[in-house]
């Protein structure tokens, strides 16, 4: 065990998660670091029960998806298998399209941006400010999605570029969520597990 190992001097107690992005170079403030850390632990539990909670709701008002399911893992008896089926995966995207984990993400320019919109005039974002990127109004926009406010999950069976695109549940780019890997597992697992057996 990694307890074990500790005592024999094989690991060090510095080689926890949390120490390990401490002592990082990788970022470029002390500000960077904490937001990280702070970020690892609400996402750990908050975001994701709060995921799993939504698409149980969503597949409790439509039971004809569940079954959908459960006709797709009839014969595979593993949880693992029932987690990587393309239907689960569906039912997760869009549950996290529909109830976003963050319904908006701040973000620092990092340079002048010059825009044009047919509506407004031509515009700058200042180098420094900070902006707003609405996740939960993309996801709801039926520029991207038709029928948005609609959870369904068979629009992610051959979903459109756009679609693709405007999906950022996680947030987008090099500050996007550092824990979306185990959130992604933690979720599949999770429904895969109570819409196959309860």
């Amino acid at each position: 065990s990694y307890r074990e190992k500790v005592k024999l001097g094989v690991a060090s107690g510095e080689d926890t998660f949390i120490k390990l992005l401490e002592n990082s170079r990788a970022y470029k403030s002390e500000k960077e670091k904490i937001a990280d850390v702070m970020l690892m632990i609400s996402a750990s539990y908050n975001s994701t029960g709060h995921s799993i909670a939504w698409i149980l709701y969503e597949l409790a008002k439509q039971p004809h998806i569940i079954e959908s399911y459960r006709n797709e893992i009839k014969g595979m008896t593993d949880v693992h298998e029932w987690a990587n089926t393309d239907c689960l995966r569906r039912i997760v995207r869009e549950g996290l399209r529909l109830h976003a984990l963050f319904p908006h993400v701040a973000r620092e320019v990092g340079r002048d941006i010059h825009g044009k919109h047919d509506k407004v005039r031509d515009f700058i974002i200042p180098k420094g400010m900070m902006v707003k990127i609405h996740t939960d109004a993309i996801h709801r926009s039926p520029e991207y999605y038709d029928n948005p406010d609609v959870y369904d999950p068979s629009r992610w069976i051959n979903p459109s570029k756009e679609a693709m695109d405007a999906f950022m549940p996680f947030s987008l780019g090099r500050r996007n969520c550092v824990g979306q890997s185990l959130a992604n597992a933690e979720i599949h697992m999770a429904v895969a597990k109570l819409a196959a057996e309860y």
